[in-house]
């Protein structure tokens, strides 16, 4: 499988019709750190069918959870101590900006 979204195309693992890991591959000009230089995985933690989180392939890595709403759409990401580390804001179409 080909990740076509995003900066960078990839790879998918799928075991049982579920993605469980994903590459990406290293940025070929001016990268700023050791993953983007040589590339990296990402795992993905399931449970129940559910896509709880992600860890990046590496030694000494931290889960990143995905905190989710009622229709399932990913709402913010919380490191293992339930500090927010990320958030998806949304807004209706043709609705005043958020902040």
């Amino acid at each position: 499988m080909e990740k076509i979204g995003g900066s960078h195309a990839g790879e998918v693992v799928y075991f049982g019709g579920r993605p469980v890991a994903m590459y990406t591959p290293p940025v070929p000009h001016g990268c700023s750190g050791i993953l983007e230089c040589e590339g990296y995985w990402t795992d993905m933690i399931w449970a129940g069918g559910n896509l709880l989180g992600e860890v990046l392939g590496k030694v000494m890595a931290t889960p990143e959870y995905r905190l989710l709403d009622h229709e399932c759409s990913l709402v913010a990401t919380t490191n293992s101590s339930g500090g927010v580390t990320g958030m998806d804001r949304w807004k209706f179409y043709a609705a005043t900006p958020l902040d």
